[in-house]
Parts: C-alpha cells; sequence; structure tokens
C-alpha cells in the first residue's frame, strides 16, 4: 500500500467522522422528540414508528458501512499499486 493511499484513507474517515458528528445533534434532536412522544402517549402511526426506527437503524449502521468502504477503497489501490516483479 502506498503513503498517499493511506493518507488519502485516514483523510476521508477525519471528513466522515466530522460530518457524522455535525449530523448527530439533528438526528439527536429527533430522537429525543421520538421519545418525547412516545413517553406522553401522543397519537403516533405505526407508520412513523417504523420510518423512524429505519432511520435510526440506517444512521448507526452508517459508520461501519462507511468504514468498510473505505477499507475496499485501500485494499484495492493497494493490489492495483503492486508490483508485477516477483
Amino acid at each position: 500500500m502506498s503513503v498517499g493511499t493511506a493518507v488519502t484513507a485516514i483523510v476521508l474517515i477525519g471528513i466522515f467522522s466530522f460530518l457524522y458528528i455535525a449530523m448527530g445533534v439533528g438526528v439527536d434532536k429527533i430522537y429525543t422528540k421520538n421519545n418525547d412522544m412516545i413517553a406522553a402517549d401522543t397519537p403516533y402511526s405505526q407508520g412513523r414508528l417504523d420510518a423512524l426506527t429505519g432511520m435510526f437503524n440506517v444512521w448507526y449502521a452508517l459508520p461501519v458501512a462507511v468504514l468498510l468502504l473505505i477499507l475496499f477503497w485501500a485494499i484495492k489501490q493497494a493490489l492495483a499499486d503492486k508490483d508485477t516483479v516477483v
């Protein structure tokens, strides 16, 4: 693996981490409002429950998916940069 690939992977992880933390504030507010509605016995449809459950599941799985994509990209780059001399 070349140094450029490793540095690019680290930079991509850093950029994603910053954006994930920045968007986390909004997701936290949605999560808090969702819990307030459930606790207050507010009329709460099954469609809303399913939509928010799906959104939270995607939100929690997003870092794992991004890390796997960056890992696969780095492996692909490492194999492409490999010398063909045996």
